[in-house]
């Protein structure tokens, strides 16, 4: 998919321009703390929240110890396993479904 391949190396790239071509005012991240499962997700919508989310989280990816163990594509969707441990993120998924070559939901949950 080549809209996962875009968002994966604009990961890897730090490149939030980049990413933000794959999101549109109908893209929607949910973010869950199952840490703290009672509370509820938290929302972003749209090209301004989705960058200042990805603005404020890339940085918590550097320390050498990014690892992607998990990695399962479907047409309209990607699931992904990842960690971080040296920065405090041990186990995270996130499912990304496409629409119209646009993210339209990304489902992030981290433990």
């Amino acid at each position: 998919l080549e809209v996962w391949k875009n968002h994966l190396d604009g990961v890897s790239e730090r490149d939030v321009d980049k990413i933000m071509l794959d999101y549109d005012n109908t893209s929607v991240i949910r973010v869950f703390d199952f840490a703290n499962p009672t509370n509820p997700p938290s929302t972003f919508t749209g090209p301004d929240e989705i960058r200042g989310l990805m603005e404020g989280f890339l940085p918590n990816l550097d320390g050498g110890c990014f690892e992607l163990p998990v990695e399962q594509q479907e047409p309209d969707m990607t699931l992904i396993v990842w960690e971080v441990p040296c920065n405090g993120f041990p186990w995270v998924t996130d499912t990304l479904i496409y629409r119209d070559n646009k993210i339209r939901l990304h489902d992030i949950s981290y433990y």
